[in-house]
């Protein structure tokens, strides 16, 4: 027996021994590049490109079998275009598992190498010929394969996508990985460098893990302790992204994770956003993905604005229609914006955003920067958004949140002026309601602001708004056409307000005081500012009581004129105007007709217990300048403003000219007007004497020529 085991090893040993041998001499004797010539035709003749074999083709024999290329390189599909080209590609095998059919690869490896990719306007590949096969694969006697090493580097992959409109760049690409099998790998190690067209993007992409487990029958995968990063520039702005999971599982109707954490940095002249987030008891199948718990912490800087939000929910995404649902969403923090120190945020309601039904909803209440709010919102259609809400503040601060503009630099005198352009409002379909106890945006300091808003086929509508302020009541409609040159209407109607404080703070003028009531239809026109201030257009009716005319005096400036009424003094008298002094009344209507910048006026009335003031003129906002006349006519009072007796002027009337700017206007007195006008008023004033003094000195003849007859 003992015999027979001996034969047998020595017989066994001998074999092997012969079977190196004879591997050792077709390894010494054969020679693979005599193939080349027939490759190269093979390649031309069943994919119709040229295959070039520019380097040696070597064969090794120990420590495993294995083959090394060089310079090779493989045409685009009748064409002499480069596809492929590869500097130095080395594969080497274990030979004894071949004979059962099982592939045990030493290594891989693959050092420099470039290839094209492209895919036609209408989808098509240029590399689809070569993943076709004449014959079907015989699947009855599977191989199976194992690879200890994998090893690739500085490779480039260009993809033009023209389809798409945009261009991808791989540089640098590397891939590492041990122990490939077809149930998984070890120490799997990606990295490249990434350049995107659009969108502008360009990055280094990394990605580890430690172990990936795969069931191909069941598309079962499983990754432990994933990491991956992006770390680069997307347009201007500077990016980084890393993403981890302890343990990822993946399959094809399934999907779960114990935690998945991303941090994400965008860093740029105009803004920075750091963000973290984590995903807790993540599950999820083909048709819906849950998380337990969903954290976000937010610090971005934008425009001004700070916020430092932390936002939790549980999260639940349906696959299928892809929306996204956060059903008791949480936002706690600070908001930061303008001049305000930072305000508290504290919100609670839901948030669900569907991207294939174009929708968003939500509703929040809670309190922004320690006032109560409520928001109930509804977005439909993103590409021409129909937008609903409602929304409802105790109290909301502008002058907090917004910077004061910086005052006009003499050299910024001449700029031109900032545009104002609406048409991105043309897509717009908004409906929606605002209330507000208590605004505050200088100079305005209102309270009960109800205003409601709605936009369709480019035009924006304000039904109502109404709000308390300036001391008064302020209601109105307005309309605006969504363009680069926006038409508004305005219908406004003031009750009981401070006309001064209207007046000083949104045309400067201040000139005029007083309390009442104030309806208009105005009209402007233009892409900024001053055109629309150009273009009003109009009208205005006032009704104003127990104000005031400033500087000018009228009853003052009455009794100084005497002297020179009295001495038949005419011309013109300039008066300097002067904010001490000024005319009251208690009733003051005009109504304004309003044309390209310029009010109009032919009724102005002034009634005060001294005079009663008439006038007509005109005043253009383009240049913010004044003329207009008005007449002072004394009433039959025996005492004025100033105590002055005044019996003598009873009946006087002066013109009086107001011309100037708005700031500073001058006052004059038209004597010789006054002297002609009063010259008339006195001459019927004697003729009624004289036919008084003839009427009783006729009775006074009747009554003698009487007596006469009588004696």
């Amino acid at each position: 027996m003992n015999k027979i085991v001996k034969y047998t090893l020595y017989g066994t040993g001998g074999v092997l021994a012969l079977g190196g041998v004879a591997v050792a001499y077709i390894a010494a004797t054969f020679d693979p590049n005599s193939l080349k010539p027939q490759l190269e035709q093979l390649v031309k003749k069943e994919k119709q490109r040229t295959l070039k074999l520019n380097g040696p083709i070597k064969l090794s024999i120990f420590p495993s079998i294995g083959a090394t290329l060089s310079d090779v390189s493989l045409s685009e599909r009748n064409a002499d275009a480069q596809f492929l080209q590869v500097s130095d590609a080395r594969v080497s095998l274990q030979f004894w598992p071949l004979l059962s059919k099982k592939v045990i690869v030493d290594a891989i490896e693959l050092h420099g190498a470039s290839v094209k990719l492209l895919r036609e306007a209408d989808g098509q590949f240029n590399f689809a010929d070569l993943l076709s096969k004449n014959e079907p694969p015989d699947e009855s006697s599977p191989v199976d394969f194992d690879v200890s090493r994998i090893r690739i580097d500085k490779v480039t992959v260009d993809f033009d996508d023209k389809q798409n409109h945009r261009k991808i760049s791989l540089h640098d690409l590397a891939l590492a990985a041990d122990g490939l099998t077809i149930k998984g790998a070890r120490n799997v190690d990606f990295s490249t460098h990434a350049v995107l067209s659009a969108p502008k993007l360009d990055v280094q992409l990394a990605a580890k893990l430690n172990q990936l487990d795969m069931d191909t029958d069941a598309k079962r995968f499983q990754l432990d302790d994933f990491k991956a990063s992006v770390d680069g520039k997307l347009a201007a702005d500077t990016i980084k992204l890393n993403l981890s999971s302890p343990k990822l599982n993946l399959a094809s109707q399934a999907a779960s994770a114990e935690a998945v954490v991303l941090d994400a940095v965008l860093t740029g002249a105009a803004r920075q956003i750091d963000a973290k987030v984590r995903l807790e008891g993540l599950s999820g199948d083909t048709k819906l993905i849950a998380a337990h718990s969903l954290a976000l912490d937010l610090d971005a800087k934008q425009a001004g604005t700070e916020a430092k939000l932390s936002i939790s929910s549980p999260l639940g995404l349906d696959v299928e229609t892809l929306a996204l649902s956060l059903s008791r969403l949480a936002i706690k923090g600070d908001i930061t914006a303008g001049p305000a120190k930072a305000a508290p945020v504290d919100l609670t309601g839901h948030l669900t955003i569907g991207l294939k039904s174009q929708a968003i909803d939500t509703a929040l209440a809670g309190k922004l920067d320690g006032n109560g709010l409520t928001l109930n919102a509804a977005v439909k259609d993103f590409n021409q958004p129909s937008v609903r809400f409602d929304l409802k503040a105790d109290a909301i601060d502008l002058d907090r949140y917004i910077v004061p503009p910086k005052p006009t630099s003499v050299a910024a005198a001449g700029a031109p002026p900032a545009k104002i352009d609406l048409s991105p409002l043309k897509t717009l379909n908004i409906d929606g309601r605002i209330s507000i106890g208590q605004l505050k945006k200088a100079p305005i300091d209102a309270r009960d602001v109800r205003v409601a808003v709605s936009a369709k086929n480019g035009l924006l509508v304000i039904p109502t708004a109404s709000m308390k302020a300036f001391g008064g009541d302020i209601d109105a409609s307005a309309t605006a056409t969504a363009s680069a040159s926006p038409r508004i209407t305005i219908k406004p109607k003031l009750t009981g307000v401070d006309i001064h404080t209207v007046l000083k703070q949104f045309a400067n003028f201040d000139r005029l005081e007083g309390r009442g009531f104030v309806e208009g239809n105005l009209a402007v026109e233009g892409s900024d500012a001053v055109a629309m201030k150009n273009s009003l257009s109009g009208s205005l009716n006032a009704k104003l009581t127990d104000g005031a005319l400033k500087g000018i005096n009228i009853g003052k400036t009455l009794r100084d004129v005497k002297a020179s009424l009295a001495s038949f003094q005419g011309g013109e008298k300039t008066i300097a105007s002067s904010q001490s002094e000024k005319t009251d009344f208690t009733e003051l209507t005009a109504s304004l007709m309003l044309n390209n910048g310029v009010a109009s006026n032919k009724d102005l009335s002034i009634k005060s217990p001294l005079v009663r003031v008439s006038g007509e003129g005109e005043a253009d906002l383009k240049s913010e300048t004044v003329n207009y006349l008005i007449k002072a006519a004394l009433v039959a009072t025996s005492k004025g403003q100033d105590g002055a007796n005044r019996e003598d002027l009873r009946g006087l009337t002066i013109p009086v000219r107001i011309k100037g700017s708005f700031a500073a206007p001058s006052y004059s007195l038209d004597l010789s007007a006054a002297l002609k006008e009063n010259a008339g008023a006195k001459l019927e004033e004697k003729k009624a004497e004289v036919k008084q003094e003839l009427k009783e000195k006729a009775n006074d003849a009747i009554k003698k020529g009487l007596k006469s007859l009588f004696k």
